[in-house]
C-alpha cells in the first residue's frame, strides 16, 4: 500500500466516525464533502414514511355526545 492510499483510507475512516455536529460545523465552514453528507442524510430521513399518530382526530380527548 502506498502512502497516498493509506492517507485516503485514514481520511475515509475519520469521515465515517464523524458526529453529526462535526459534519454540520464543517458544512457551515464550506466543506463540500460535509455538505453532501448532510444532504444525503436529510434525503434518507425524508424518504422514510412519516409515522402516523395513534391519537384520534380529537387529539386523544374523550368527547361524548
Amino acid at each position: 500500500m502506498n502512502v497516498g492510499s493509506a492517507t485516503s483510507v485514514q481520511s475515509m475512516a475519520q469521515e465515517a466516525m464523524e458526529t453529526a455536529a462535526q459534519t454540520k460545523a464543517e458544512a457551515a465552514k464550506g466543506d463540500q464533502q460535509a455538505v453532501r453528507k448532510l444532504a444525503q442524510t436529510q434525503a434518507a430521513q425524508n424518504a422514510q414514511p412519516a409515522q402516523q399518530s395513534s391519537e384520534s382526530p380529537s387529539r386523544g380527548l374523550d368527547v361524548k355526545a
